[in-house]
């Protein structure tokens, strides 16, 4: 699927591309969160779902003892060169609030794409997330999810 002027790239072909050449590294050990950090919650799409773009992404996040979240901390990286595509996301018309974020018609290149995401509260302490997300390859069918081929666009 090719961008337009209604949806844009949140990450180029290109960019997928140099992603994918960079070399294997081993698993990282898995950091323990900082205690009372923010919470990060994918909502939208489904986990594991087979992608077909434009794609909505919404993530809710939460504080556990009920500190403020701070929507200017929000960061959102791309794979393992941490891309920072904060800046597309908020050009795209994405809705950040200190509730969650909502970015609607979202456009990735086929494969599987990790994004992380990592939100602040008042008390400086740093939630993270890391999302992986698939999208399907010849994604031609006006956006409608692989399990809803020919059923036009999804409604959620």
């Amino acid at each position: 699927m090719a961008a337009t002027a209604a949806t844009a790239w949140l990450v180029s072909p290109e960019e997928a591309a140099r992603e994918q050449a960079l070399p294997d590294e081993a698993p990282l050990t898995r950091a323990m969160p900082e205690p009372g950090a923010p919470r990060i919650e994918l909502l939208d799409p489904e986990s594991g779902a087979l992608l077909r773009p434009p794609f909505e992404i919404r993530l809710r996040w939460s504080s556990p003892d009920g500190s403020a979240l701070d929507p200017a901390s929000l960061r959102v990286l791309y794979g393992r060169s941490r891309l920072d595509l904060t800046g597309r996301l908020l050009a795209a018309g994405t809705r950040v609030d200190p509730r969650g974020l909502n970015a609607p018609a979202q456009v990735l290149p086929a494969g599987l794409h990790r994004l992380q995401v990592e939100i602040s509260d008042s008390r400086q302490r740093t939630g993270r997330r890391e999302f992986v997300l698939e999208v399907a390859d010849g994604a031609a069918d006006g956006g409608a999810p692989l399990g809803q081929r020919g059923a036009g666009p999804a409604t959620r």
